[in-house]
């Protein structure tokens, strides 16, 4: 029973404290609406009161406004006249500054002119004596340089008549040993031709399309290797010319001569071949361009056989641009080849 009635006593405790605080939380709300009323009656009456406030400071804005422009206008007069009174002040500050400076220089202009009078005398002097001294020191720098020319010139003309056959003889060798070259690169070029011209002619039994495409590819690689070719040739007659050219300038220095020019082969003009007489008929003789004489000159000027490229030199122009020419001099049986070189047939 004692547990019941401690039971019975704090379920009574409780609903007393339940209704306690249910009694002290409608105090709390009742002094809550109370409090927020008081606040929206203080904030509606500072309202009112910012709004009375701003309303009277316009009403003054516009007082002191009105004061300031009736200030104003009665002080312009005596501002005006301030203000030309300070400019005048200040243009007669100025005046009176730019004369104190054309005084002072008037003076230093004058004081300038005395002393540039007095020593001009000493300026000419010392002038001469300078110019005098340089003309000595060139006068003397222009004997030793002509003496030490002279020295030089001796030495050097010596040298050269010393060693001038050494110079010929290794020329010579350089440029044989140039000629060589090209012959075998031109040996080269008419094997790597006729492997080329053997390749093609086992490519046309293969299909036309392939053919084609084959046959494309292999020219566009030759044109590449020939232009190589042609250019390493070229860049080696070029080389030699300019050797020998420095050798006869060398030569014409020691012996006092002047520097002959290359030789150039002369143009055969064309002639027209007459037509064959219907009568007497005769043997016709083949008709040659003027290349096609040129080269056949230049042949026939050595029988001991002359190369492509020498017969070039001696034209003026690419070897590659005679090749067709000399192959129809040989078709027409007025030269013949043997290896590289060309002979009178």
């Amino acid at each position: 029973m004692g547990y019941a009635d401690d039971l019975k006593r704090l379920g009574a405790e409780m609903a007393a404290s339940y209704s306690a605080r249910i009694l002290g939380i409608d105090a709390i709300r009742s002094d809550t609406a109370k409090l927020l009323k008081d606040l929206q009656k203080e904030n509606a009456a500072r309202v009112k009161d910012i709004a009375n406030l701003l309303k009277g400071f316009r009403v003054e804005h516009k007082v002191m406004a009105g004061d300031l422009e009736e200030f104003l206008s009665k002080n312009e007069a005596a501002r005006v006249k301030e203000t030309r009174d300070e400019i005048k002040a200040r243009m007669d500050a100025v005046s009176d500054l730019l004369a104190r400076f054309a005084k002072e220089h008037a003076v230093m202009a004058d004081a300038l002119r005395k002393s540039l009078a007095k020593a001009e005398v000493a300026r000419v002097e010392e002038t001469r004596d300078e110019i005098k001294a340089r003309m000595d020191a060139v006068s003397d720098l222009l004997a030793r340089f002509a003496k030490e020319h002279a020295v030089m010139a001796d030495a050097l003309r010596k040298a050269l008549a010393k060693a001038e056959s050494e110079r010929v003889k290794e020329t010579a060798a350089a440029i044989k040993a140039r000629m060589d070259a090209v012959s075998d690169l031109l040996a080269r070029f008419d094997k790597e031709h006729r492997e080329m011209a053997d390749k093609l002619a086992a490519t046309l039994a293969k299909d036309e399309t392939a053919r084609v495409k084959e046959t494309q590819a292999e020219i566009k690689e030759r044109v590449a290797k020939v232009s190589a070719l042609l250019d390493e040739m070229k860049s080696e007659r070029e080389k030699a010319a300019s050797e020998w050219l420095k050798l006869t300038e060398a030569m014409a220095r020691v012996r006092g001569k002047a520097v002959p020019k290359p030789k150039k082969a002369k143009a055969v003009a064309v002639e027209e071949v007459a037509p064959p007489v219907k009568a007497k008929p005769k043997k016709r003789l083949p008709k040659l361009t003027g290349k096609q004489k040129n080269i056949l000159s230049i042949v026939k000027e050595n029988p001991d056989g002359i190369t492509l490229p020498e017969i070039a030199y001696a034209l003026g122009v690419p070897f590659v641009t005679l090749a067709k020419d000399a192959k129809k001099l040989m078709d027409l049986k007025q030269i013949k080849k043997k290896e590289n070189r060309y002979y009178p047939a």
